[in-house]
């Protein structure tokens, strides 16, 4: 419809289209993602290494355009087990890695450690950061940013996927400057 539309040189009327089936397939991509993470969380069969998890998510970001440039520091217990799907784990620590590696100025911290049943996840990074009414006011499945290139939805779905492991995700000012992400997951107390 979207390219009929435009060949009829109805080009708002396509872009509008295209836009809504972007919207529907990311919504049914975070629905899919949130099945999977429940099913995964409830039936508990899987554990995952969260160091070498981490590492292999920044050896993939420092990739990326300008990701060189940046100073990366990983400090994760080996042994760390996370009770959960290892691509759930890569696709939450890329989409807040990713999204540390777009704003920092220099510098990106994930630091993972035991708390109890839980993994918490800490990411920092040096960038401008959010104000606390920003933070507050962020709505799920909203774009908070229109600067930097991307969809907009990694923290959407990273939310997503927390809240269907029933964990928690907190954005606070960091000690560096910008943005702190706080994760908390469910862990494993063993790898399998």
């Amino acid at each position: 419809m979207a390219r009929e539309a435009r060949d009829q040189g109805q080009d708002k009327q396509g872009k509008d289209i295209e836009e809504q089936v972007e919207a529907m397939r990311r919504h049914v991509d975070r629905a899919l993602a949130r099945a999977r993470a429940g099913l995964t969380a409830t039936l508990g069969y899987q554990s995952t290494d969260v160091a070498n998890v981490a590492r292999k998510t920044v050896r993939m970001l420092k990739t990326l355009p300008d990701a060189g440039a940046l100073a990366w520091k990983v400090e994760i217990p080996n042994g760390l087990a996370f009770l959960g799907d290892d691509g759930d784990l890569t696709e939450l620590l890329g989409n807040v890695l990713d999204n540390a590696r777009k704003w920092a100025a220099s510098r990106v911290d994930l630091h993972g450690q035991p708390d109890g049943d839980h993994v918490v996840l800490t990411i920092d990074d040096d960038g401008p950061g959010m104000s606390e009414e920003d933070t507050e006011h962020i709505e799920r499945g909203k774009r908070w940013d229109e600067k930097t290139p991307g969809t907009g939805f990694g923290l959407a779905i990273t939310r997503d996927l927390v809240s269907a492991y029933r964990g928690t995700l907190a954005l606070q000012r960091s000690p560096l400057g910008g943005l702190r992400i706080i994760i908390t997951l469910p862990r494993a107390m063993r790898l399998t």
